[in-house]
């Protein structure tokens, strides 16, 4: 008997370490840093075997730990094939949004044979032992000896590199008076690549599962006023719209085909350095709130901080959402109540239920297979122009999410269904005349074909935007509203093309997720009067160059900086350690690095600069030569923000803001500076 449940509690062993082994090399080329607390952790799981009296009681058992584990192990190689990231627990919620824009080319085929290979191979040698080892006792005397044993090592060589991880850690302020297990945990919901290599695909189950239901209770904020500054107020009671874009990169801004982003990039702020990698909603939450908690997917908490809340409650504004999918998409009907939107506009769908909501471009009514054609921007714009921008007096905030950009680009251009003809002739024509060169012209074929379709899309987005401006412009309204354009993340969509390259890849040939510059978004500022006003003294911000009479704003920002920028300047005080990013308008002209604005990216989970990435606390990916002042400089806002992330997500995982006193504690916070 002991015989033959060591031989199968040492392949159910062998089997896991090995899969431990490929994923590691897959996704880190290396291996796990803690690996005998995770060894440790899986001897203590599978123990149970050695103690099992009957055959089928091992089969099933083992088949329980097996199927667990050829899950985690195929979701997290294949989601890092297909957009970088790993699984946690968190984005189980999102099932259902995920279903409807999964696609074959988001599969690696041979990921999934992997699996079942080394399923079979573990049935295989299981049968065998079962077949070929003999039992002469049924005595578990021996069997109970070594469990116990087994116990006693593992629980040894766990007990010593917790240890190990609470004294390596232990001059962290974020980890201060934190125990080994909390630090887990810390680095699971903060840093969760890190936590993944450093500890162990079965530790960082069990942090991120723990995390689930865990926030800490230590809610303390300390006050960190912005200050007044020479633009504070400079645009007070000016209308704000704010545009997020789908997939909104640079390389689709062109002079003859995106006219109208091309100018709002040249007349207003142009943000060279703008990164950003997260799912579209939570860049959408972070755009109007200027922070997130981890894992607020769905039905996002109350928050006194985003700014229709306060523009509502402060300055009177109008405050309105449009999105042309359905209100239940992301939970936006929620979502955008909790926020503070009076009026929010979708698309209805024949099973919505929701009250006080409102419908517009009801004709276009779409099945949301997200198969590449989806309604056009510059129509729903068409409809929704008279509510995006009001005729009354009062200011508003506008928000809208576009979706045309969407990808994938997989289907055919020329198609007659297709609703971008109009875009695709004048491609043509431009590209015919020598104006406009496909970046992807080096590519194959197909390659080149996707990029045209990604193209014509935001041509279509720049008709939309066009519609806005002149609307704007026909009401008088253009020199005192301030606009924001901005984009969600990189282009990540997987090409048909059989290399496994995603779009951005081939676009910027850079192919290493690592590198910041696949995450390089576009972002503006536009206002005639803001751009004027910082052109006369340019000399007193951090970050900014008049080129050629063209403003350009060359320090590391990221949507994190949108909220409080626009409370900056609208004159509303606001705290500064309530919000991941700072205006920009905050950080004076001086002669050193300013790095108060790295990006910090809720799906990868990890920190960038356009210089260094940061997987873990203090250890960094070069990307570019950095010297020691700007690594310095790099630690220090480094950890500044992930303090800001730890609180933030203490405060909205105990519904800090649910307690109405709470929540209009914070709200009178916020005051005009004049």
């Amino acid at each position: 008997m002991f015989k033959k449940r060591l031989f199968e509690y040492l392949l159910l062993n062998i089997i896991i370490l090995i899969m431990e082994l490929i994923l590691n090399l897959i996704i880190f080329s290396s291996l796990t840093t803690y690996f005998f607390l995770e060894l440790s952790l899986i001897l203590i799981i599978t123990s149970p075997i050695l103690i099992c009296r009957h055959e089928i009681a091992v089969i099933i058992y083992s088949t329980i730990i097996l199927v667990f584990y050829c899950i985690f192990f195929y979701t997290n190689i294949n989601m890092d094939y297909a957009s970088n990231d790993i699984f946690t627990l968190k984005y189980i919620i999102l099932a259902k949004e995920a279903g409807t824009v999964m696609s074959l080319a988001f599969i690696n085929i041979w990921y999934i044979l992997l699996d079942i290979f080394i399923a079979i191979n573990f049935y295989v040698f299981l049968f065998l032992i079962i077949k070929f080892v003999k039992v002469n006792k049924k005595n578990m005397n021996k069997n109970i000896m070594f469990f116990i044993l087994v116990l006693f090592i593992s629980f040894s060589i766990r007990i010593i590199n917790l240890t190990n991880i609470k004294e390596e850690n232990k001059n962290h302020d974020m980890f201060k008076d934190l125990s080994s297990s909390e630090i887990m945990m810390k680095y699971s919901e903060n840093l969760k690549k890190a936590s993944l290599k450093n500890f162990g695909l079965t530790n960082y189950i069990i942090s991120d599962f723990n995390n689930v239901y865990y926030f800490s209770n230590n809610i303390k904020i300390e006050e960190d006023y912005s200050n007044e500054t020479l633009l504070t107020s400079k645009l007070k009671n000016f209308n704000v719209l704010e545009i997020m874009i789908e997939t909104g990169t640079n390389e689709v801004v062109d002079k003859y085909l995106t006219p109208n982003l091309y100018k709002l990039k040249n007349e207003g702020i142009n943000f060279t350095k703008c990164f950003s990698k997260n799912k579209t909603n939570i860049s959408e939450f972070i755009g109007i709130n200027g922070s997130v908690i981890n894992g607020v997917h769905i039905k996002a908490p109350k928050s006194p901080l985003s700014l229709p809340n306060i523009l509502k409650e402060l300055g009177n504004y109008e405050t309105n959402f449009f999105h042309e999918n359905y209100a239940n998409y992301y939970g936006r009907y929620d979502v955008m109540k909790n926020l503070g939107f009076e009026n929010t506009y979708f698309i209805k769908h024949e099973d919505d239920e929701y009250e006080n909501i409102k419908y517009i471009a009801n004709e276009y009514e779409w099945h949301n297979e997200f198969n590449g054609n989806y309604p056009l921007d510059s129509d729903y714009v068409e409809l929704a122009k008279k509510y995006m921008i009001p005729e009354g007096d009062n200011p508003f905030y506008t928000f809208y999410t576009s979706l045309t950009m969407h990808g994938p680009y997989t289907y055919d251009i020329l198609d007659e269904k297709s609703n971008y003809k109009e875009e695709y002739n004048k491609l043509k024509e431009i590209e015919n005349k020598g104006l406009w060169v496909n970046p992807c012209i080096n590519d194959p074929i197909d390659i080149q074909k996707e990029f045209e379709l990604y193209q014509a899309k935001t041509m279509n987005l720049d008709k939309a935007i066009g519609i806005l401006l002149n609307r704007l412009e026909k009401l008088d309204k253009l020199n005192n509203t301030l606009i924001i354009l901005y984009g969600d993340h990189e282009c990540y969509y997987k090409t048909d093309n059989l290399s496994g390259k995603t779009m951005n890849d081939y676009i910027f040939g850079l192919n290493n997720y690592k590198n910041p510059n696949n995450y390089n978004t576009y972002l503006v500022f536009s206002n005639p009067i803001l751009t004027n006003l910082i052109k006369d003294n340019i000399n007193l911000y951090h970050g900014f160059e008049n080129i050629d009479n063209k403003l350009i704003y060359s320090d590391i920002v990221s949507p994190y900086i949108i909220v409080p920028t626009v409370l900056d300047l609208l004159g509303i005080k606001y705290n500064q350690n309530l919000y991941v990013g700072k205006s920009i308008f905050q950080i004076l002209n001086n002669d050193n690095y300013n790095l108060s604005n790295i990006f910090y990216s809720h799906e990868l989970e990890f920190i960038i600069s356009d210089k260094l990435l940061a997987y873990t606390y203090d250890n960094y990916s070069y990307i570019f030569e950095a010297d020691e002042i700007y690594k310095k400089e790099f630690n220090l806002n480094l950890e500044k923000i992930m303090k800001k992330i730890d609180l933030l997500n203490s405060i909205y995982g105990n519904n800090y803001f649910e307690k109405e006193n709470n929540f209009n504690n914070i709200l009178n916070t916020f005051k005009y500076h004049i």
